[in-house]
């Protein structure tokens, strides 16, 4: 499996499945339809509905999406992901381009996701705030048959919208990969 298909299953909660980089990706749902959606596997968690909910409605709302993740040669690297208007734009060696995977593409693998995960599951932790917005922490894991993640999300209390994400994921190698996100919806403008 090659890192970025690990690394996508692996973050099908928390917004980093499509970017078209190696190690950054997008996820998100359309708004209040999925705390309805019914989910094609059991083991999915009905805590972890809210959180999806937030997916969906990240997605469908223009925003810019940092990471900061392992890049190819050990060094940690950041990424940048702009999604407006159903496209998704990835920026690559410091130019931008359109990515293959819009939104509705991106919403697709993610329902791939969840039926292909074996275990899905959250709980509410709290509450936190992230640049001076109220937000409900929550934790998730997920496994698939190569890997498993353990994250943390902040979701806004007013918006439903992720603020922020941190996930640990293990590909099952003996190496953990440590990938911060924060996400960014005032001014957002397609780059190119």
């Amino acid at each position: 499996m090659t890192e970025l298909k690990q690394v996508s299953a692996a973050l099908l909660l928390i917004g980093l499945a499509g970017a078209g980089v190696s190690s950054a990706a997008a996820v998100a749902r359309t708004g209040n339809a999925a705390a309805t959606r019914e989910f094609a596997v059991s083991q999915v968690d009905p805590a972890c509905k809210p959180v999806l909910a937030a997916n969906y409605k990240t997605l469908d709302t223009p925003n810019h999406m940092y990471t900061d993740h392992p890049g190819g040669d050990g060094k940690r690297t950041t990424g940048e992901l702009i999604t407006i208007n159903g496209e998704r734009y990835v920026q690559i060696k410091g130019a931008w381009r359109k990515s293959p995977m819009n939104v509705a593409a991106t919403k697709a693998q993610e329902e791939e996701n969840i039926k292909d995960a074996k275990v899905l599951s959250c709980k509410q932790t709290g509450n936190d705030t992230v640049n001076g917005e109220a937000a409900t922490v929550y934790t998730e894991h997920t496994e698939n048959d190569e890997t498993k993640s353990d994250g943390k999300i902040w979701v806004s209390k007013s918006r439903g919208v992720i603020l922020k994400e941190e996930l640990v994921l293990d590909t099952g190698d003996g190496t953990k990969q440590q990938v911060s996100t924060r996400y960014e919806y005032g001014n957002v403008k397609a780059p190119i």
